[in-house]
């Protein structure tokens, strides 16, 4: 296990039909990341489940910020030809 670098980003719409954009800085509260699972296949990972919590920032306006509690991600991976193909 180990500490990395990582970039979070939310863009949001707002009533008046503009988008606000959010990330992560790590200056300043960080977003705190745990990858729960890597899901294996029969050559390679393909994909990650895992929980988030942090904040996110206004890039405009700093004093501006979204907290994430409890988030949930799952990324997957597409196969890839080899792996349709069934050969392994």
């Amino acid at each position: 296990m180990g500490d990395f670098e990582s970039f979070a980003t939310f863009r949001g719409l707002r009533p008046d039909g503009t988008y606000a954009s959010y990330t992560n800085d790590a200056k300043r509260k960080p977003m705190v990341v745990l990858i729960e699972r890597i899901i294996p296949t029969e050559l390679i990972s393909s994909g990650i489940e895992g929980t988030f919590a942090g904040v996110l920032y206004n890039e405009a306006d700093l004093r501006d910020s979204v907290i994430v509690e409890n988030g949930r991600f799952s990324f997957a991976a597409p196969q890839t030809s080899y792996e349709r193909a069934g050969c392994f």
